[in-house]
């Protein structure tokens, strides 16, 4: 899916600059798309039928070609589901999804959508572009904006969001109370280190005093130069442990939401088991 991502990014890009990009990639994708789909993710899936629908609005590459590649999802990834328990498989296929259908809807869609402009429109996987929920619904599900270039900054985000919390082990809940516990003391809100910072000499970062000291007063050259190396010295412990604080605060931002993730999916793949009565 980063692959695919970044392909995406290029190909995108380049329409108008760098045609031949898009020519570049056309023979690998198939092998790309065939290996991406076969993970039993339906939120990659998924993401790989909505860019194949985006494609197909933009007219990055024809028809013809798009549909050979939905093809080649559906088989790679039937047969991957194959080797599942059935009963684990409760997702319908992403890629069951008419081209034609999918942009008559979506184009449908837009214009209820600037039909009723005052009203707050629900947030769609991404903004604009047909969904594969509403590819799945035949175009039922809430409107969004008109698809344009602009959304393509919000398609590269929410897959590389999605990519990185596929990428993070998710922790133990014991093991996020204590990540969070940690950050109730940190080098960020030390007052006592930040004042003494503040009270380090003048000529410790005042180059024109420090100069006029040394040529006038080598004893208190010497002596200032020792406090340049005492402060020198703090500020690079500080710099230290914010640089440990800001790398924990990062790890914590994705770990949140890997976390919340997961147990979201834990709560669907029950609900699903108590809708099939096998709980």
């Amino acid at each position: 899916l980063a692959f695919l991502h970044l392909a995406n990014d290029i190909i995108q890009n380049g329409l108008s600059s760098a045609p031949q990009f898009a020519k570049l990639f056309e023979p690998v994708l198939s092998p790309a798309f065939r290996e991406t789909a076969r993970l039993p993710s339906n939120g990659i899936r998924s993401a790989i039928a909505h860019l194949l629908i985006v494609w197909a609005d933009r007219q990055v590459y024809p028809r013809a070609f798009l549909r050979q590649l939905r093809s080649i999802c559906q088989t790679s990834a039937a047969q991957a589901d194959s080797a599942l328990d059935p009963e684990s498989v409760v997702d319908a296929s992403p890629f069951a999804f008419s081209f034609t259908s999918a942009l008559i809807n979506a184009s449908a869609l837009s214009c209820q959508t600037r039909q009723r402009p005052q009203q707050q429109q629900p947030p769609f996987s991404v903004a604009g572009d047909p969904t594969p929920d509403a590819i799945a619904t035949g175009g039922d599900s809430t409107p969004g904006s008109t698809p344009g270039r602009r959304n393509l900054s919000v398609f590269r985000e929410e897959l590389q969001r999605g990519l990185q919390l596929d990428a993070i082990k998710v922790v133990k809940t014991s093991e996020l109370i204590k990540e969070l516990e940690a950050l109730q003391s940190t080098p960020s809100g030390d007052a006592a280190t930040r004042q003494t910072i503040s009270e380090f000499p003048t000529e410790v970062s005042d180059v024109q005093s420090a100069k006029k000291l040394v040529e006038f007063d080598k004893l208190k050259a010497e002596q200032l130069l020792e406090q340049v190396r005492g402060a020198l010295n703090q500020l690079d412990a500080y710099n230290r442990l914010l640089d440990e604080e800001m790398s924990q605060r990062t790890n914590l931002g994705l770990s949140l939401p890997a976390y919340r993730s997961f147990l979201q999916e834990e709560i669907r793949q029950t609900r699903a088991l108590i809708e099939v009565g096998t709980f």
